[in-house]
């Protein structure tokens, strides 16, 4: 039996796909299954995962075109490793990112979570996002996080390419959520950290790739199906950090409504948001005429273009 399962889902990355494949049979710990579950890719995705012989790896296929979350399911439902772990076909692990999951299961046996810090790489720019660690908290250290909603208030602490769960966790958390489009992952992380702790590395050891064509982040959400934020609210009453999450992820929908023009939707996240816990700069761009605001938008897309990655709290 392996002691990882790592899970690929693949839909249209045909770019990406073999430098995502690559990154993980070149990890220094190799007692790992690799299972890509090919999404009905239109493309010459599975032709190119297809190419690489390694007998780890198993490719699964969905009769049709299912979504990210439930091809991360069929990974899962298939797995067989004592920890599954997920790699996004458009970025990549460091040769170290599997060994120091494993160093955190070893030094943190109470914790069921294991996840690390990365980099982000736009217009071959690398930066690396700002968090919201204690500041007792330093870096290369492996850390038990003792509020990953607080952690994650600025930026994720870590992302979907370098998260790790125990085979126990995730029965019990469950499948993710496929009726939705976007925000599966808020959506997971939040039934996840309210239920297990979370080991962490802070060290970066997977690569987030920003300006990936296609990517479920850069397209429009105004047609999707978004995460129903009040099913938490009960919860979140005798959880300030859970609290402040979902009010900080309901001012990044009302942003991108308000920025899509959708009137709409962006006043119904303005009403949930507690105004109380946002910063100025929040307020102020939520607030500030749309001109104004597309002022603020085309500064920050300049500066990410240079690898400048600004925030508003």
């Amino acid at each position: 039996m392996p002691r990882f399962s790592v899970i690929i889902p693949m839909f249209n990355k045909a770019d990406y796909i073999q430098r995502s494949i690559n990154s993980v049979l070149q990890q220094n710990l190799e007692n790992f299954e690799l299972l890509i579950v090919n999404d009905c890719s239109t493309d010459e995705s599975l032709t190119l995962a297809k190419e690489i012989k390694d007998a780890r790896i198993t490719i699964l296929q969905h009769d049709v075109n299912k979504g990210l979350s439930a091809a991360r399911n069929t990974g899962i439902a298939c797995a067989k490793g004592e920890i599954i772990t997920f790699l996004d076909a458009d970025d990549e692990w460091k040769p170290f990112f599997l060994s120091s999951i494993e160093t955190l299961s070893k030094k943190f046996p109470e914790c069921d979570i294991y996840g690390t810090d990365y980099d982000e790489k736009i217009n071959n720019h690398i930066v690396n996002p700002v968090k919201n660690l204690p500041a007792s908290t330093l870096p290369n250290h492996y850390v038990k996080i003792d509020d990953f909603f607080t952690a994650s208030l600025f930026n994720p602490i870590y992302c979907y390419s370098c998260v790790a769960f125990s085979r126990k966790a995730l029965e019990k958390i469950g499948d993710f959520n496929t009726q939705v489009d976007i925000g599966e992952d808020l959506d997971f992380n939040i039934r996840a950290n309210t239920q297990f702790q979370l080991a962490y590395y802070y060290k970066a050891c997977a690569m987030y790739y920003v300006d990936i064509p296609h990517q479920m982040t850069t397209s429009t959400i105004q047609q999707k199906r978004l995460i129903d934020f009040k099913k938490f609210d009960r919860q979140a009453e005798s959880h300030s950090g859970l609290k402040k999450y979902l009010n900080a992820s309901r001012y990044y929908y009302a942003s991108q409504f308000k920025n899509q023009q959708n009137k709409k939707l962006f006043k119904k996240f303005m009403r949930e948001i507690d105004f109380s816990q946002l910063s100025f700069k929040q307020e102020l761009l939520l607030k500030s005429p749309y001109w104004l605001y597309k002022k603020f938008k085309k500064a920050k897309s300049y500066l990410i273009k240079r690898g400048v990655k600004i925030t508003p709290y």
